[in-house]
């Protein structure tokens, strides 16, 4: 800076002022995830503001869906959180995003899922794009193999329903809009070891993967804020 100028850094005050004036009002992003841990993670480093932790489950999941319903309205809302894979080249540690939500009652595709994985891809992550299975049990062996030759790529307990609740799309093949997407962390898969220090290392891949979502994340809602606004 040129000695004696001061008018300089206020320009560039008064430049981050206006922008973040001109962010009032529109709806940010908001993020729901089952688990405490997932949130902490997704908190990391500032990135995602508003972060909703709605229990693990269907019914916590629906319960919280119904209850946030006219929150979540006219904003991005992402979902995101842990998951275990079913598909033998999602490893933990790898970003899984939702192509499409598959549930009990029908399933929701979810056009959001390009965009957001480019902006996971750009910030260095390794993303496996594709269907992910909603259930009410844990998947093991056989189950797994077979969810895998149907094309799943990875299973949890939650996302269908908080996202068919809050779209009110729960039954038969829709179509979700582009403001809602689900982005899952892989935690296991069918390569796990059982060693417990296995299982460990594997969650910690996990943890810390989560924790680089959030950037990406908020990117991918402000242009969601930009396209509608």
């Amino acid at each position: 800076m040129i000695p004696g100028r001061i008018s300089a850094p206020r320009d560039v005050r008064s430049t981050d002022d206006r922008h973040a004036k001109a962010r009032l009002g529109r709806p940010a992003l908001l993020v729901l995830t089952p688990l405490r841990i997932e949130a902490i993670a997704l908190r990391r480093g500032g990135a995602v503001v508003e972060v909703v932790v709605t229990g693990m489950g269907r019914r916590a999941s629906e319960r919280a869906a119904r209850r946030l319903a006219g929150q979540a309205r006219r904003r991005p809302v992402a979902v995101a959180g842990f998951c275990g894979s079913v598909a033998p080249d999602a490893l933990p540690g790898d970003v899984v995003v939702a192509t499409e939500l598959r549930g009990p009652e029908g399933v929701l595709i979810l056009p959001s899922a390009p965009a957001l994985a480019e902006r996971l891809r750009e910030a260095g992550l390794l993303v496996v794009a594709g269907p992910l299975l909603s259930v009410d049990h844990l998947v093991r062996g056989a189950e797994r193999t077979a969810l895998a030759h149907e094309g799943t790529v990875a299973v949890d307990m939650e996302s269908y329903w908080l996202a068919a609740e809050v779209t009110g799309s729960r039954r038969g093949r829709r179509q979700a809009d582009g403001r809602i997407a689900v982005v899952r962390v892989v935690s296991d898969g069918p390569r796990s070891s059982s060693n417990p220090a296995s299982l460990l290392a594997s969650a910690i891949r996990g943890y810390r993967a989560l924790a680089q979502v959030g950037g990406p994340l908020r990117s991918w809602g402000e242009g969601v804020v930009a396209v509608e606004s």
